[in-house]
């Protein structure tokens, strides 16, 4: 199941994006001093690479803080490189006051800002590439987030036609528990009072709320999950 593998993916996620970050320092370093006239170089490259060590771990944990690892079936476009670029702006503003307050002022702006430019350039090419090939396998079946909806009403139906319209969401209904069967094209499971053996059976990623119910039960759910 999707759940088992989040965290692991997440990880390796945040993994690849240290590595990344940490990778532009010498680029950066080469544009700055060997491409662009009018350079002279006031700090070694070495000293840059030890303070863009630790200066990514911050990072990663900026991403982490606002974020950025979330998954991202539910997520625009849009949306999460508008947090990248929030995470990068909170840490170029922790950086630079950083070296302000230390009066480290043979670190070059510049060098630093095309840094953070090619960082963030990366890291949204990366999302883009993911989120473009996470959409083509849920359309070929693959990837999905199984879930078990409770309700049969017309709320139902109608996200029933939301996700297969929706196909690049990902998400494959197992079934429904209701009082009595519906007319809905996926297998009834049972009546409200299954809905604990249908969850240990049918292992779901996520249970779906369509229907108002009985509280106790939601919350031995919710803890269950």
């Amino acid at each position: 199941m999707i759940k088992e593998n989040q965290q692991l993916l997440n990880r390796l996620n945040a993994l690849s994006d240290g590595l990344i970050i940490f990778l532009m320092i010498p680029v950066s370093f080469w544009l700055r001093y060997q491409v662009l006239p009018n350079a002279s170089v006031n700090m070694s490259l070495r000293n840059y690479m030890i303070i863009g060590f630790f200066y990514t771990i911050l990072q990663i944990v900026i991403f982490f803080a606002v974020g950025v690892y979330r998954p991202f079936r539910h997520a625009r476009l849009r949306r999460k490189l508008s947090e990248i670029l929030v995470a990068f702006l909170i840490g170029l503003v922790l950086l630079l006051s950083w070296l302000s307050l230390r009066h480290m002022d043979n670190y070059s702006r510049q060098m630093i800002f095309l840094w953070f430019g090619l960082s963030f350039l990366l890291l949204s090419i990366k999302r883009i590439v993911l989120i473009r090939l996470m959409w083509h396998f849920r359309g070929k079946g693959y990837n999905l987030k199984h879930v078990v909806l409770v309700g049969s009403g017309a709320m139902a139906q109608q996200y029933l036609e939301k996700i297969e319209t929706e196909i690049s969401m990902g998400y494959h209904p197992l079934g429904y528990i209701s009082e009595e069967e519906a007319d809905l094209d996926i297998p009834w499971l049972g009546g409200f009072e299954n809905l604990e053996a249908v969850l240990e059976r049918e292992k779901p990623d996520e249970v779906i709320y369509l229907t108002t119910f009985d509280e106790r039960m939601r919350t031995r759910v919710f803890l269950r999950f």
